[in-house]
């Protein structure tokens, strides 16, 4: 069968009998494997296009912490061949493959929770044999996350501030500076951080940060455009990492055009844009609910984020001081 819409909901289900899972992909999300830590499995993942694309030091770190902070859970890069592959293998205490998905969503928010965006499906029971003996020739050119070389292992240059002169073309490991105020310097009265203090809305941590369409202009490919065919406005699944290593499922959402294409215009959370809002107020010592102003960002001593391109909309949050 094939499947295009809610593949998350795939992966996030045991077949039964399954006692362990194997993610072969070419770009993962700390986002989907601390969901399905949840499911009691033993978990292998394998990221396939590091040695081309590198893995961008901030992801690389979260990976590592991923895998220590869980006995069950093994976290590989493949070093010298890249693998483009996505596969989703349960095998039974035996170690025998039950059942497996193969297609192009990659183990990421984005690849996982994007209707149409990408397709998965079946395995015939037949063609475990050959899908088993895939996974075990890329196995040998595998590395355990926390022992990758450098050479592996992309830095990330300080963040970008100002206009440039030119487009910079995104690459992973680019890391551009966010305000988290209004065009004007000023805190947002209704939107912004204090979205949810508009009439509008209903819950008063509610929040998103903007997305300038000069940064749109500026950084081509830092935020994808909605894809063609899909609804002016429609939101796109980001991975969100933050600097203290809390993971939050992340959103582009709402549209502005620049050069024929739609953009989104703001980064929100998901489910619930307080999860945003609340985590900002707890990072700089605000009560929930309470409005900010600026005298709360010059005492935290912030008021912006720098954020780094990781993989395929999988970013690097920094709110630190």
């Amino acid at each position: 069968m094939l499947y295009t819409d809610n593949l998350q909901q795939l992966i996030n289900t045991t077949p039964r009998g399954a006692t362990k899972l194997i993610v072969l992909s070419g770009y993962v999300g700390v986002a989907p494997i601390s969901q399905v830590i949840n499911l009691g499995l033993e978990l292998e993942i394998i990221s396939g296009m590091v040695p081309t694309d590198k893995i961008v030091m901030n992801l690389h770190r979260a990976l590592v912490a991923q895998a220590r902070g869980n006995p069950h859970l093994a976290i590989h890069y493949t070093q010298t061949r890249a693998v483009h592959s996505k596969c989703y293998v349960w095998r039974n205490s035996l170690n025998h493959t039950v059942h497996a998905y193969i297609g192009s969503a990659n183990f990421t928010r984005s690849g996982l929770y994007t209707p149409d965006k990408e397709i998965l499906t079946d395995v015939r029971q037949q063609d475990f044999q050959t899908l088993d003996a895939y996974l075990d020739r890329i196995r040998p050119d595998c590395i355990p996350c926390d022992q990758a070389p450098t050479h592996l292992i992309k830095q990330v240059a300080a963040p970008r501030q100002g206009r440039p002169t030119h487009p910079i073309p995104a690459t992973y490991g680019l890391t551009v500076r966010m305000s988290l105020l209004d065009r004007h310097g000023r805190v947002h009265d209704g939107a912004g951080i204090n979205w949810g203090h508009a009439n509008a809305n209903v819950n008063r941590d509610d929040a998103y940060v903007p997305i300038p369409k000069a940064l749109v202009a500026d950084y081509p490919g830092f935020f994808t455009p909605v894809p063609p065919g899909r609804r002016r406005g429609s939101s796109i699944p980001l991975d969100f990492t933050w600097d203290d290593g809390f993971v939050m499922n992340g959103l582009a959402e709402g549209s502005q055009e620049y050069a024929r294409q739609t953009y989104p215009k703001q980064l929100a959370s998901w489910p619930r844009k307080d999860i945003l809002g609340k985590y900002l107020r707890d990072r700089m010592g605000i009560p929930h609910g309470q409005k900010v102003v600026s005298a709360d960002f010059r005492r935290y001593g912030r008021d912006h984020l720098d954020i780094t391109l990781t993989g395929p909309n999988s970013y690097h949050l920094d709110f630190h001081v």
